[in-house]
């Protein structure tokens, strides 16, 4: 008994074929030119995708920005309560303070002594014991220096900033939750532009090209929408991945293209367009 059946051929070229029950398996072909020096593919479109995790541990104030909105590089997003990382910072800048007072005062004492041993008055023994204390207090001025650092490098972890331009996705965590340092994520910042668009390309195809000595980086890439005629969106190939994928016998092959209006998001299918340069 014939059934009808869809089968998906590399290129991504969808055809009609009847298949027998008993009917021997066909070799996938590699895509045919849609035009002279032309090859059709089906690609996705893809984003870069950041998540913001806490860097410091303490409770989520109020969140600043929609789910959703568009947000600017160094944006800020959120804020965990900052007030205990603002005590310690002012506690560690008060012992800074302290170690610098130590440190003047044994300044003053091995100046005066340095004076008594060229005098006579003190012998050389005094004189190592005050440069000993001396180089004690710088150590430990420079010490309560990096806690100082650590200190204002935690206070303001506690904000939390758009690391680029893009949307923000959903926040897994609400206002007043407790947030740990390293912990689960707390929102994501997805691109939207430029973006990438990735697509695979099958082996018999790669190998026509590269004994055609055919530079895949500098092949032309233009994109459509599904809605789009013709292929109005110029994509330049950034990344051709070094190895093949063993399952599907295809290698991923990934360009930038731009996004000004805003109509591509990830995920969406587009074809994509690889024009050849003539021989």
């Amino acid at each position: 008994m014939r059934k009808a059946a869809f089968l998906l051929i590399s290129g991504f070229v969808l055809v009609s074929m009847n298949i027998r029950a008993d009917d021997p398996p066909k070799a996938v072909e590699p895509p045919k030119a849609v035009a002279k020096g032309n090859l059709d593919f089906t690609g996705r479109i893809e984003a870069a995708t950041l998540t913001i995790r806490p860097r410091v541990t303490g409770y989520l104030g109020k969140i600043l920005v929609k789910e959703g909105a568009t947000v600017k590089q160094g944006e800020m997003l959120a804020e965990i309560d900052s007030r205990p990382y603002k005590a310690r910072l002012d506690e560690a800048r008060a012992k800074l303070a302290v170690a610098k007072a130590s440190l003047k005062a044994a300044s003053v004492n091995h100046d005066r002594l340095m004076d008594a041993v060229k005098k006579g008055i003190v012998n050389s023994s005094e004189l190592a014991v005050s440069g000993a204390d001396k180089e004690k207090a710088e150590a430990m001025v420079e010490a309560e220096k990096a806690t100082v650092s650590l200190a204002e490098l935690d206070l303001s972890f506690t904000k939390l900033v758009a690391p680029m331009e893009g949307r923000v996705g959903r926040f897994a965590e609400t206002a007043g939750n407790l947030v740990v340092a390293d912990g689960a994520p707390i929102v994501s910042i997805v691109a939207v532009n430029p973006l990438f668009v990735a697509f695979d390309v099958d082996e018999k195809t790669i190998l026509k090209l590269r004994r055609d000595d055919i530079d895949l980086g500098k092949v032309t890439a233009n994109v459509a929408l599904s809605d789009e005629d013709g292929f109005p969106h110029k994509s330049v190939i950034d990344f051709i991945d070094p190895q093949f994928n063993p399952t599907t016998g295809t290698l991923r092959i990934r360009g930038v293209i731009d996004n000004p209006k805003g109509l591509m998001s990830p995920g969406m299918f587009v074809r994509v367009r690889l024009t050849l340069p003539a021989k």
